[in-house]
C-alpha cells in the first residue's frame, strides 16, 4: 500500500481493519509516516524511499521581461486545506505593498475556497498584484514557473509536496515549512528555505528574503538526480 499525504490522517474504523490485511506501505515521507502510524498502537513492515519520483527538467529559467518580483503558488484551494495557508499569504502580501515592491502574485490551482480568495485579494486592494490563474495546463504552469524568482507555500501540514522540487528545478528560490513534509521534499533547507507558519514574525521574514533578493542557488545535477525516477 502507498501512502500519501494529509488523507493518512484520522483513518476510519473500515480503513484501519483493511490495513491488517497489506504487507508492506510506502509513503514518500518521513511526515506523512509519522500522521499514518498515530492511527495504530503496533504496526508491521513500513518503508520511506530516499528521495522521491521527479522527472528531470532540462529547461532554462528565463528571466521576467517586465523586472517584476515574480511570485508563485502551485495548489489545491480547497476549504479542507486551510493547512496550505493560502489565506495568510494573502495578507503577507501586504508589508510588500507596503515596501513599494513591483510584485506580482501568480496563483496556480482551483477549488471550492476560489471565491473566499477573490473577496480577500479586492478586500486588501491587491487586485493589481495577484493573478488567480485556476486550473492551468502543464504548458501554461510551465511558462509560469519558468518566470518565477520565489515559490511560496509555508504550509504546516503538507504530505510531501512534488511542487516544492518542480519549482527548485526551474531555479526559482522555493520557500517552505518547518513543520510538515516540504521540509524533507526541500532536503531540510538544501533546497529552499525553511519557515516556520505560526512564527509571529513571518511576514517580516519572507518580506526580507524577498525584498533583499536572498537566493539558494540549487545544483540543478544534484536535485535531478535526487528526485530521478530510477531513484
Amino acid at each position: 500500500m502507498f501512502v500519501y499525504g494529509i488523507d493518512v490522517k484520522d483513518l476510519s474504523y473500515i480503513r484501519k481493519k483493511s490495513c491488517n490485511f497489506v504487507d508492506l506501505v510506502i509513503s514518500h515521507s518521513n511526515f506523512t509516516k509519522l500522521n499514518f502510524l498515530k492511527n495504530f498502537d503496533f504496526f508491521k513492515k513500513f518503508i520511506v524511499p530516499i528521495g522521491g519520483p521527479f522527472e528531470e527538467k532540462k529547461k532554462v529559467k528565463i528571466k521576467s521581461k517586465n523586472k517584476l518580483v515574480n511570485i508563485t503558488s502551485v495548489t489545491r484551494i480547497e476549504k479542507a486545506d486551510s493547512y496550505k495557508n493560502i489565506h495568510e499569504i494573502i495578507k503577507k502580501l501586504v508589508i510588500l505593498k507596503k515596501k513599494k515592491i513591483n510584485f506580482v502574485y501568480n496563483l496556480v490551482g482551483d477549488g471550492d475556497d476560489l471565491e473566499n480568495i477573490k473577496k480577500q485579494i479586492k478586500r486588501f486592494k491587491l487586485d493589481k498584484n495577484v493573478i488567480v490563474h485556476g486550473w492551468v495546463s502543464e504548458n501554461k504552469k510551465e511558462q509560469i514557473l519558468m518566470q518565477t524568482d520565489f515559490y511560496l507555500l509555508p504550509s504546516d501540514g503538507e504530505g510531501f509536496g512534488l511542487s516544492f522540487i518542480e519549482a527548485a528545478s526551474y531555479g526559482a528560490t522555493v520557500l517552505g515549512s518547518i513543520s510538515d513534509g516540504s521540509r524533507e521534499a526541500l532536503l531540510f533547507g538544501k533546497f529552499g528555505f525553511l519557515i516556520d507558519p505560526k512564527d509571529k514574525e513571518i511576514s517580516s521574514k519572507i518580506a526580507d528574503i524577498i525584498v533583499n533578493n536572498r537566493k539558494i542557488k540549487v545544483n540543478q545535477k544534484e536535485l535531478n538526480e535526487k528526485y530521478s525516477f530510477k531513484i
